[in-house]
């Protein structure tokens, strides 16, 4: 068959099948499924009067975008290639094999590569272990997604898609930083620990993340340990802790999908006699502040609270110093 169609008329396949029929089973020798963007092929045997299926499966789609005929699946892009067997019924097929993807991206969110056993039943796809490679970074992804039925895959289908995932990985933190909506120059070793649940856009779980020597523009953070959790479409910080310039300190904060963010540091003491920003400066000070924006654009405002303050042998005595930081400044 040449020329077919999906409903909407956009999309067109071919479709080439040869085999033999006798006994009510139909024995399929090969079977080919394709258009410009992907090809699948099959062979196997199909149970006429029950419609039981099992067949051998391969084929590449070098374009998601488009070549997951008949459906349009919007907002994923790379390339995806498979092999397995499929089982089940005309009706209710069912797939188990592995897949391998390519150059993956979901809503022009960078994903990398992907490798690794799947199965695929009654609109469940669920993976023991996949292996994911973004840059220098890995980890191993496993769990499930639920989605809605393949016709209705357009729009915002990943609004219907639910989720149950544990994820391990480590890795660079430069690997992910150009997937934010504008992107803040940020770079350092993580190791990353998660499990979630949910939609994309209202995932429920916790994990934990440490970085060593997080670099944030020209600055360079010593260490970074955080708990975290997801609530509604952001990702909340529960506890940060970390060191900058030797200086302990402790935060939390809340960080959005659209690139905006919220935090509140806990109040350090610092001992100006040990900081190199003016030789001769002595006495204590409490720092505290807080911060709302865009990671494109951060602003900071907060406090230093100044005890016992002198210069060189000049006493200065006690006082408060507030400041603000932002593109702006």
């Amino acid at each position: 068959a040449r020329g077919l169609r999906a409903k909407d008329g956009t999309r067109e396949a071919d479709a080439r099948l040869s085999g033999t029929a006798e006994g009510g089973i139909l024995k399929i020798q090969r079977l080919t499924l394709g258009g410009r963007d992907g090809q699948a092929f099959a062979r196997g045997v199909l149970n006429l009067s029950t419609e039981a299926l099992a067949l051998g499966v391969s084929g590449r789609i070098s374009d998601l975008a488009h070549g997951l005929w008949p459906w349009a699946v919007e907002g994923v892009a790379g390339q995806l290639s498979f092999v397995g067997m499929i089982g089940g019924t005309l009706k209710a097929p069912a797939f188990s094999g592995r897949v391998r993807g390519q150059a993956l991206s979901v809503k022009a969110v960078r994903l990398g590569s992907v490798e690794g056993p799947v199965e695929v039943a009654r609109g469940r796809v669920a993976s023991r272990g996949l292996n994911l490679a973004v840059g220098r970074s890995v980890g191993v992804l496993a769990g499930e997604a639920k989605l809605p039925p393949l016709p209705h895959v357009t729009g915002n289908w990943q609004e219907r898609l639910t989720l149950a995932l544990k994820l391990d990985a480590k890795g660079r933190v430069e690997d992910f930083s150009a997937s934010l909506p504008r992107s803040l120059p940020l770079g350092g070793p993580f190791i990353l620990q998660l499990i979630a649940n949910g939609t994309p856009k209202r995932l429920t779980g916790s994990g934990r993340m440490e970085v060593r020597e997080l670099r944030v523009g020209a600055e360079r953070l010593e260490s970074l340990h955080a708990s975290i959790g997801f609530e509604g479409s952001g990702l909340a910080v529960r506890s940060l802790t970390g060191r900058f310039r030797g200086i302990a300190f402790r935060a939390e904060g809340q960080l959005g999908l659209s690139g905006s963010y919220r935090f509140t540091l806990t109040p350090v003491t610092l001992n100006l006699a040990t900081l190199p920003l003016v030789p001769g400066l002595g006495g204590t000070a409490v720092l505290s502040a807080r911060g709302t924006g865009e990671l494109s654009t951060p602003q900071m405002e907060g406090e230093l609270a100044l005890t016992d303050t002198a210069f060189r042998d000049m006493r200065v005595g006690d006082g408060r110093l507030q400041f603000t930081m932002g593109e702006s400044q």
